[in-house]
């Protein structure tokens, strides 16, 4: 897989050949899923991004640090689109990763300004 960078701007994001990323300031998912998340605007540092995976990443979730690697294999994610599901990053990090989670600092509380992000297939 050849790494990818890809800044991310409101509307549709082409990521690669398999996946398509949309980014919103409303909800327009009616179905609670994995591959949505909803953070804080006003938690995100500089720009989002999405990238593939590197090696040693890790998120906050939970209170804890934890590697990516071993969250994709609790989760069961497939190997063969672990190195392929984009990575959502800002200035500080890992803001989100599609089938893991949220990281804790960009989590929204009631009455925040949200951005959601939504991860398509094909």
């Amino acid at each position: 897989m050849k790494p990818f960078s890809v800044q991310l701007v409101f509307g549709r994001n082409r990521i690669s050949d398999t996946f398509l990323l949309y980014v919103s300031d409303t909800d327009t998912n009616i179905y609670k899923s994995e591959t949505t998340a909803a953070i804080a605007s006003d938690k995100i540092c500089g720009s989002l991004y999405a990238r593939n995976r590197l090696p040693g990443d890790r998120i906050l979730m939970g209170g804890m640090h934890k590697s990516l690697k071993k969250l994709m294999c609790d989760q069961k994610i497939d190997l063969s689109i672990r190195d392929k599901l984009p990575i959502i990053c800002d200035g500080d990090g890992i803001v989100f990763v599609p089938f893991v989670g949220i990281c804790d600092r960009v989590k929204s509380k009631k009455n925040e300004q949200m951005t959601y992000i939504s991860l398509i297939s094909g």
